[in-house]
C-alpha cells in the first residue's frame, strides 16, 4: 500500500484543504480495492497496486475537474460527487 499512499501523496500535494484530503481519502479505498480486484486475478501485490493506479491514471483529466469544481463549491459531500463522477 506504499505505493498507493506516495501516489495520493503527489495529487495535489500543494493543497492540504480539508476536501482535498478527504478526496484523497476516498480515493485511497477506490485504489485499495481495485488492487484487491487484481490480486484475485493471480496478480502480486506489487502488480496489483501498479495496475490499479495505471487503471486510474487514465482518469487525471476526471479528477482534474473534481478538483475545480470542490475548489470553487466548496462541496460538503466529496463522497456523493466522487462516486457519481467514478459513475461516468
Amino acid at each position: 500500500m506504499e505505493k498507493i499512499d506516495k501516489y495520493l501523496y503527489l495529487l495535489y500535494k500543494g493543497d492540504n484543504s480539508s476536501e482535498v484530503l478527504e478526496l484523497k481519502e476516498e480515493l485511497r479505498e477506490h485504489l485499495i480495492l481495485s488492487a484487491n480486484e487484481f490480486i484475485e486475478q493471480g496478480y502480486t501485490e506489487e502488480e496489483a497496486y501498479d495496475k490499479a493506479i495505471e487503471k486510474f491514471d487514465g482518469g487525471k483529466d476526471m479528477l482534474n475537474e473534481l478538483h475545480k469544481t470542490l475548489k470553487t463549491t466548496k462541496h460538503k459531500n466529496i463522497r456523493l460527487c466522487f462516486k457519481s463522477m467514478l459513475i461516468l
